[in-house]
């Protein structure tokens, strides 16, 4: 079994690494999610499933952290989005919802720059 010092220290480690993370993203002029009119519950949690797929540990654990200190959990219920709730994370445009009848797609999708296109349409 692993001892807690082991475990404290990775979990020091791992902060470390989310509070860099944070700093290069507030650099980059990104931030305002603590204010819950700003950034609501929903796309916090869109962003967090997001970067699932786009592969950094670090990126999910940012998002987990806003939303629990927020006091929020990661209940999403996608029937009340609005039809263009997100912004683009590669050109900034509004993504709309693919067709949900096609297995192969993403949630979101943008028109703009084809990010998360359905497959039916490549």
């Amino acid at each position: 079994m692993e001892s807690k010092e082991f475990d404290e220290s990775c979990v020091d480690q791992f902060a470390s690494a989310m509070k860099k993370k944070l700093a290069k993203k507030r650099e980059e002029g990104r931030g305002g999610w603590s204010n819950k009119e700003d950034c609501p519950k929903d796309r916090l949690i869109k962003m967090l499933s997001d970067h699932l797929d786009k592969g950094d540990p670090i990126d999910v654990a940012n998002f987990a952290m806003m939303l629990w200190v927020r006091g929020e959990d990661t209940v999403c219920d996608k029937d009340q989005l609005p039809e263009q709730a997100y912004a683009c994370p590669e050109c900034g445009s509004d993504m709309t919802p693919s067709d949900e009848a096609d297995s192969e797609s993403k949630p979101w999708y943008c028109h703009e720059c084809r990010f998360n296109e359905p497959k039916a349409n490549r």
